[in-house]
């Protein structure tokens, strides 16, 4: 309580109050928590840095064909240190891959010449759902996704599938055409919903409006899996 300059800390006999808006993230408190309780997500380094770090398994990318993977978050989120990583792991010879939700109005050919591999979200292709759902229009989406198409990138095609959401046949119909009219698109990833990120959710203090805590288990999307293959031709895995 004592350790957080701002004071934003206050410990009851039956509570912990925490005034998370007003947090500079200065790390004290988790610094000072005795049990650990608190932490601290995330830390701030230079791309120098995190590609020193990347380089340490080296033998294991050479071993498997692996490398690098910007993941999220959203990594087009900042645009520019991730053009900066994906510069230095091209530099040191490291195969590279972006995966990202597409939503960028930032000019991904920038990107491409340092991206070995797009793994490009589709999480609806209803323009009205996808608003409804995620507060855009997917409009940005589907130009970058065609960009990198005329730019013969290899894309992977990610689809989260939800309950009650995006998990029915008029979906992964949308997602056959979409596959079926792009030429660089080397096969479609289904990605089963599970309720990890509530917990995470949860203690960072932020409100869920989707709060569905049932895992869609892969043998559920068996059937959907293996109609998209016969619908494209691609392989289709459920991950």
């Amino acid at each position: 309580e004592n350790a957080c300059r701002k004071h934003l800390h206050h410990l009851t006999e039956k509570e912990h109050l925490f005034a998370r808006e007003e947090c500079v993230r200065c790390g004290a408190c988790a610094a000072a928590c005795p049990t650990e309780a608190l932490n601290v997500c995330g830390e701030q380094k230079e791309a120098e840095e995190i590609i020193e770090t990347v380089l340490r398994d080296r033998m294991f990318y050479e071993e498997s064909g692996g490398g690098m993977t910007l993941s999220g978050g959203e990594p087009l989120a900042q645009f520019d240190f991730s053009l900066e990583l994906l510069r230095l792991a091209r530099e040191k010879g490291l195969h590279t891959a972006v995966e990202t939700c597409g939503y960028s109005q930032r000019d991904l050919t920038l990107l491409h010449d340092v991206t070995d591999l797009w793994l490009f979200d589709i999480k609806l292709l209803d323009e009205e759902k996808h608003r409804a759902y995620t507060g855009v229009s997917n409009e940005r989406i589907l130009q970058n996704l065609r960009l990198l198409d005329s730019l013969h990138a290899k894309v992977v095609l990610r689809c989260p599938v939800i309950p009650d959401v995006n998990f029915d046949a008029d979906h992964f119909s949308r997602i056959a055409q979409l596959a079926g009219s792009l030429q660089s698109v080397i096969a479609i990833h289904l990605e089963p919903y599970h309720p990890l990120g509530i917990s995470k959710a949860e203690q960072l203090g932020m409100h869920q409006a989707y709060e569905n805590r049932d895992f869609l288990n892969a043998s559920d999307l068996s059937d959907a899996a293996e109609k998209l293959r016969e619908q494209t031709g691609l392989p289709v895995q459920v991950l």
